[in-house]
């Protein structure tokens, strides 16, 4: 099946769909483990597997501190925030992650610092995205909490709502893109109100958040 999305979505998901079966997991060597998308083919894979066999493909990162390669979650359902949880290790990956039409109340990488984006999503035949986020309906807010660095690459958010869609707009990009030509652009037909989305009060950095509680507070390491 092909969503419906803009060109760039139609693009990516039917490619994701069409190159059959395939796992995410590749092998492991202590607490650095490797994807079995590595970015060597230059394009993107998943599984048709159901459900429940790739979340059980996914969980052999458990206790993964560093992935080696690029990470897409695709029609996943967590509306928990437990069935992932084993993310939770993951403090680096080198290439790119991909969230695409999953329903999670957060994105699941809480303790996530580094994209490397030694690969990185394709537009229009260039490399571009290292952080890609899309069609994440229910969304409570963003959380990468811990997110410092994308080294290279840029970041985009499109179609989400506007819980994730507020929460992404206050956060302060340029302390965390360390390539000087990398932007932040936002694709929603009805944008969210930037000044809905308050942080706490007890944000160092006033409204650069992540969400909404205290523990989401970006924590500025470049800019101040």
């Amino acid at each position: 099946m092909c969503y419906a999305m803009n060109s760039f979505g139609i693009v990516l998901l039917c490619s994701l769909l069409n190159w059959g079966n395939s796992f995410y997991y590749a092998d492991r060597s202590g607490s650095t483990c490797f994807s079995a998308n590595d970015g060597s083919k230059n394009t993107f894979f998943t599984t048709q597997m159901t459900e429940a066999e790739l979340l059980n493909d996914l969980s052999n990162f458990a206790d993964c501190e560093t992935i080696i390669g690029n990470i897409i979650l695709t029609n996943i359902s967590d509306t928990d925030g437990t069935k992932l949880k084993f993310f939770n290790s993951v403090k680096k990956i080198t290439g790119y992650l991909a969230i695409m039409h999953c329903d999670f109340p957060y994105l699941p990488f809480r303790n996530l610092k580094i994209i490397s984006g030694q690969y990185q999503v394709p537009e229009n035949g260039q490399h571009k995205y290292a952080l890609f986020v899309s069609r994440i309906p229910n969304a409570e807010f963003v959380g990468l909490d811990n997110l410092k660095e994308i080294s290279l690459g840029s970041v985009l958010f499109e179609e989400n709502n506007h819980k994730i869609t507020g929460f992404a707009n206050t956060i302060h990009w340029d302390d965390i893109l360390m390539n000087g030509t990398a932007t932040v652009r936002q694709r929603d037909d009805d944008p969210a109100d930037p000044y809905k989305y308050i942080c706490d009060p007890s944000c160092n950095h006033k409204n650069r958040c992540w969400g909404p509680a205290p523990e989401n507070c970006q924590e500025l390491t470049m800019e101040v």
